[in-house]
């Protein structure tokens, strides 16, 4: 049962996010500030200066692989494209649309992360790096998609890629704390 964690640690607003997930669907995170308020645009980068991602995959047995990097940017989804391509060498886009509520809670959140396969052709991958360039171009698919499959329907209309689905998994939070 392999499972990700995925860990950002920092000096800014917020300090450190931790996010699991493992191959049965079973998903947990915290951030130990949830409640940043005040308008987006003149807030500082939440998680400083000096921030870093970490990134470990294991069994309950072994530990698969680990990474970590520098934080680069003011853009967690950025930092974590950098991390694909740097530390584990896959070729990867990715967005994510947050909804805020008006108590400052995260309402809810989506993303979409494309990856290039080993077989992937590199000039239609390049094709899709273009669409999620585009200035809030995927996120405004994921906003008018009612499932995932619409919003990855919506990204191979566009590019002519084909999509298969290779599996299918229900998602749900499940904590392993007593």
């Amino acid at each position: 049962d392999e499972r990700l964690s995925m860990q950002l640690t920092g000096e800014g607003l917020v300090h450190g996010i931790i996010a699991e997930a493992n191959a049965s669907g079973h998903v947990r995170g915290t951030i130990d500030n949830p409640r940043i308020v005040g308008p987006l645009e003149v807030l500082p980068p939440p998680m400083g200066e000096h921030a870093i991602l970490s990134v470990m995959r294991s069994t309950p047995l072994a530990l698969m692989s680990q990474g970590a990097v520098p934080m680069f940017s003011d853009n967690i989804v950025d930092d974590v494209a950098v991390y694909l391509r740097s530390s584990e060498q896959i070729q990867s886009h990715l967005a994510v649309r947050i909804d805020v509520a008006s108590d400052g809670s995260i309402a809810f959140a989506r993303g979409i992360i494309a990856q290039a396969m080993p077989s992937t052709d590199p000039d239609s991958f390049a094709e899709v790096g273009t669409l999620f360039e585009k200035p809030g171009h995927v996120e405004a698919i994921l906003d008018a998609a009612l499932t995932p499959e619409a919003a990855i329907r919506a990204l191979a209309r566009q590019t002519g890629l084909v999509w298969n689905e290779v599996d299918r998994r229900n998602l749900s939070f499940h904590c392993t704390c007593t």
